[in-house]
């Protein structure tokens, strides 16, 4: 999800090799909101990065988020 905020204009981890990238997660660190980012699809974003797997949302869940906030932001 954040690369399609960002249009894959940025690179996520720049300038971090594998281990610093591995360091900077489980030290709870997480990407910035993208600027066009609305803040409900960041929040979720947060929720796809919980370090426990079981902590993070379904599939199914983070379908019916973002489908909701289509609904209330796209015309047909």
């Amino acid at each position: 999800m954040w690369e399609v905020f960002t249009c894959c204009a940025e690179n996520p981890y720049q300038g971090m090799n594998n281990t610093q990238v591995y360091q900077y997660i489980v030290g709870g660190g997480r990407l910035q909101k993208p600027a066009v980012c609305p803040e409900r699809i960041y929040v979720l974003m947060l929720e796809c990065w919980q370090h426990e797997p079981n902590r993070r949302p379904s599939f199914e869940y983070i379908c019916q988020k973002i489908g909701g906030y289509l609904d209330q932001n796209c015309e047909n």
